[in-house]
């Protein structure tokens, strides 16, 4: 990850420490040291989600907790997947920087990738979509009824 880009994740796991710092002390609550102890290792999770690049897998072992752990406080804490979610911001903005890097040093992939993904109003796309006029259908819907010709004895 380049100096921005850590920069970054830093202050993004510095965001997620001043949400938890600023609580109210008082008479400390059944299970508070629980929550502390949670606390921890969701920093600890967001700091080791920073240095593997934004891979699960591996700031899952550094921090000593499962996938599915992970999963859960994504789904419960709405701090920590913010602040997961700054770090895939930081991620996509490292590749983004690295692709426009390969397009400035006029790598064909590159070019190519970038406009089927980004120039598609302009037309680089390699699929086609053909309607009628309004974006109707080509071809009319069909409704197709069975009589039986046996009802129109009168049997």
């Amino acid at each position: 990850m380049d100096k921005k880009a850590e920069k970054k994740a830093k202050g993004a796991t510095a965001e997620k420490a001043k949400l938890t710092r600023g609580r109210k002390k008082g008479p400390s609550p059944e299970g508070s040291e629980a929550k502390r102890a949670k606390d921890a290792r969701k920093q600890k999770m967001l700091e080791a989600l920073a240095a593997s690049r934004g891979i699960i897998h591996p700031a899952c072992e550094v921090a000593g907790i499962a996938r599915c752990t992970f999963h859960r406080w994504m789904n419960e804490d709405a701090e920590f997947a913010s602040a997961v979610d700054a770090l895939r911001e930081i991620q996509v903005d490292h590749v983004e920087s690295a692709l426009m890097n390969k397009i400035d040093e006029g790598d064909v992939t590159s070019i190519i990738f970038y406009l089927k993904t980004r120039g598609r109003s302009r037309g680089y796309s390699e699929r086609t979509e053909v309607t009628g006029a309004g974006g109707k259908d080509l071809i009319p819907s069909i409704r197709v009824e069975i009589v039986d010709a046996d009802d129109d004895k009168g049997e």
